[in-house]
């Protein structure tokens, strides 16, 4: 099975997701937003499989330094704006991103996880 959780480094709660996945010994391939390992079609593929709301996190500073009318414009922009402005601007994606052969997390939640990987 393929895992990759995605986020910032010095994010506190993509530190918690990875010491989880490191104390269930799960192996898995971290990717930084802001390294080039991180790509526009990784966006582009969470699109295919969840909402917008979903993955924006709205209690991000970046998306709070947005005006309404920009928050709006992203929202209804078409997925290749809204992937391209996401990673350009990753801080505006809810923390961390787990990916898995068969499952898309958004947030570190030890339950979800959990059930991600149950056998």
């Amino acid at each position: 099975m393929t895992v990759r959780l995605y986020g910032l480094s010095n994010c506190d709660q993509v530190r918690k997701a990875r010491k989880w996945l490191e104390a269930e010994s799960i192996a898995f391939e971290f990717v930084d937003f802001r390294k080039p390992a991180f790509t526009p079609e990784s966006v582009q593929n969470w699109l295919t499989q969840a909402r917008r709301d979903q993955i924006v996190n709205p209690a991000s500073k970046a998306w709070k330094h947005l005006s309404e009318t920009e928050q709006s414009d992203l929202m209804a922009s078409d997925d290749q704006t809204f992937g391209q402005t996401l990673h350009a601007q990753p801080t505006l994606i809810k923390r961390p991103v787990l990916e898995t052969d068969h499952s898309l997390i958004f947030r570190f939640n030890a339950e979800a996880y959990t059930g991600a990987f149950a056998k």
